[in-house]
């Protein structure tokens, strides 16, 4: 998915959140998306998650958990009650305050990311940050090797319930297209 973050926006970010460059915690934002045609967030899918964070939560790690406009009102609910019992930041809309996304992005160590949505994942893989995917119930030929993909090229694993890091080049594939296409149109 092409992801991209213009330097403006990144600024800005970086501006109207900059408490977040203070935090000395290892943070982990969570992007959970929702149902779709190859996926469906189910009630065991929320469980499953929700007891899996518990557990990156109790080794140290501070969580910034986001929602879509996909996720199902039951599972953001669930969701936010563990967020506000375990101290963890939450945002599903307007209601709660200025949209974090892009700033939590750039100030987390990792991500947590439902295997939904191309677009989440690779916003995740644009700043390079280790994501683990979060499995929801159903999938797709076209997902499966998504999935195949990012794991191959080091940018994710599955997620089990424990946070790990490492490195890769961010995947910046809007420009490398860009670059592409500007390439071919000044051979020409």
């Amino acid at each position: 998915s092409p992801s991209h973050f213009s330097a403006e926006a990144i600024a800005q970010a970086k501006s109207d959140f900059a408490h977040l460059s203070e935090t000395t915690a290892k943070t982990a934002i969570v992007i959970l998306g929702g149902d779709s045609k190859a996926h469906t967030f189910s009630d065991d899918a929320a469980t499953r998650l929700i007891n899996h964070l518990r557990a990156v939560s109790e080794q140290g790690w501070h969580l910034r958990i986001t929602t879509s406009r996909r996720t199902p009102v039951g599972v953001s609910e669930a969701v936010r009650a563990f967020a506000t019992e375990n101290g963890s930041e939450f945002w599903t809309g307007p209601e709660d305050g200025p949209n974090p996304y892009l700033a939590w992005l750039l100030h987390s160590d990792a991500a947590i990311v439902t295997e939904d949505s191309a677009n989440m994942l690779c916003d995740a893989a644009w700043h390079g940050l280790p994501i683990h995917m979060a499995r929801l119930e159903g999938g797709s030929p076209k997902f499966d090797r998504l999935h195949q993909s990012l794991i191959e090229r080091g940018v994710a694993r599955w997620f089990e319930g424990q946070i790990e890091s490492w490195t890769y080049e961010p995947r910046r594939e809007g420009e490398r297209v860009a670059d592409i296409i500007i390439e071919s149109l000044l051979s020409r």
